[in-house]
């Protein structure tokens, strides 16, 4: 009998101590499975208390501007007189004249470039004849590399020519001259000496053309360019 309350005894115990020892073993395997699983998922947020984005844009913006100038200018005129039963006599008149003028300047480090274009057209109508009285347009380009804060090395170049067909008079329909008949090219190299409020273009170097690209005029031998050529350098 003492025997079996001893076996008894024993086969608890060893039960007591297993069941607690898998209980143990649970938990501590619960407790790195959750931790791991919670690793795995956690986001963590990214913290950019030291940018401003709004002071960024706006420095972006002002980068922007001091590299990229733009300036741009267009005017149009018209006018008309009108005489009806007016006894000092008179002729009716009607006048145009449109001008457009685009500059672009952009810079950036030591690299500069600028691009200017300027144009002009005007017409009259007088008894009803029509005459132009303006026509011409301009394309300038200037590219920079700075020595220093004052020199820089400069290419330049200059086309000039008109729009359309130009008469010789009112009275006269003789045509002197059309779009690039003449054109003048001008092509440099040189320096620039640029301190506000003054600036110098120096070019030791340069060359020149005249196009007569309109054949009637080519014949004719305008501007210096001989019969039958259309460019003389």
């Amino acid at each position: 009998m003492k025997y079996l309350k001893l076996l008894a005894l024993t086969v608890l115990f060893s039960a007591l101590c297993s069941s607690a020892s898998a209980q143990f073993n649970i938990q501590d395997n619960t407790k790195r499975e959750i931790r791991n699983a919670g690793d795995s998922i956690r986001s963590v947020p990214l913290r950019n208390d030291y940018i401003n984005r709004a002071r960024y844009e706006a420095e972006r913006r002002a980068l922007r501007k001091e590299r990229n100038t733009v300036e741009f200018n267009a005017t149009l005129q018209l006018s008309q007189t009108q005489f009806e039963n007016w006894a000092s006599g008179g002729d009716n008149t009607f006048s145009g004249r449109a001008a457009i003028m685009f500059n672009h300047k952009h810079q950036r480090r030591k690299f500069g470039f600028e691009t200017k274009i300027d144009a002009r057209f005007g017409i009259n109508h007088i008894n009803k004849q029509t005459f132009k009285n303006e026509d011409e347009f301009r394309l300038n380009g200037l590219m920079t590399w700075k020595i220093n804060d004052i020199w820089s090395y400069a290419a330049s170049g200059n086309l000039r020519s008109q729009f359309v067909v130009g008469r010789k008079s009112r009275t006269d329909n003789t045509k002197v001259s059309t779009f690039m008949a003449p054109g003048f090219l001008d092509l440099a190299v040189g320096f620039t000496y640029d301190k506000k409020p003054f600036k110098m273009v120096l070019s030791p170097i340069g060359g020149s053309a005249v196009f007569v690209l309109d054949e009637t005029l080519s014949e004719k031998g305008i501007n210096g360019v001989e019969k039958g050529d259309r460019q003389k350098w």
